[in-house]
């Protein structure tokens, strides 16, 4: 009985090989907040799944361009549900999803970001991208499965910290 297991397991995993992300136990866990680019503000809580899955929220306020409403000396605030997500390796998540709240007229529905923890200090060290705001992909976890992080500049945050776990 034995022996009949032990083959039937080594057939399994010879047919069906698991996926590197999978077999590394790629559940994460992003968090942090901070500045960048002096007037963006950000707060990130994520938990990014090895199939490209995700849950969390993820926030933007940009002091460096105007509403789209009749104040305009108001900055724009993004709230993003988090629905897909990409640890590109230990030290770099890729996620984004819908905006689901907006003070700003007139800008597309999805978000995604970049970020990548350096250690502590955060501050000088840790990294992240904005992306532009897009309708592509709509927080699909095939999207980001498929978004290349090597393709958007990664800044230095110049406070605050950026968390990755797991």
């Amino acid at each position: 009985m034995k022996k009949t297991s032990l083959a039937v397991a080594t057939i399994a995993v010879a047919v069906f090989p698991v996926a590197p992300s999978l077999a590394q136990g790629n559940d994460v866990h992003v968090s942090g907040q901070g500045r960048a680019l002096k007037e963006r503000t950000f707060s990130v809580n994520v938990f990014v799944n090895a199939d490209g899955s995700a849950s969390g929220q993820a926030q933007l306020v940009r002091r460096d361009f105007p509403t789209n409403t009749p104040d305009k000396n108001k900055p724009i605030i993004e709230k993003v549900n988090v629905t897909c997500g990409n640890r590109v390796d230990a030290n770099t998540i890729v996620f984004g999803g819908e905006i689901e709240r907006s003070n700003s007229d007139g800008l597309p529905t999805t978000r995604y970001f970049v970020v990548r923890d350096n250690g502590n200090p955060g501050a000088g060290t840790d990294e992240i991208s904005f992306l532009v705001p897009t309708s592509l992909g709509a927080g699909d976890p095939l999207f980001c499965l498929n978004l290349p992080a090597s393709a958007f500049q990664l800044v230095p945050i110049e406070n605050g910290n950026l968390k990755i776990r797991g």
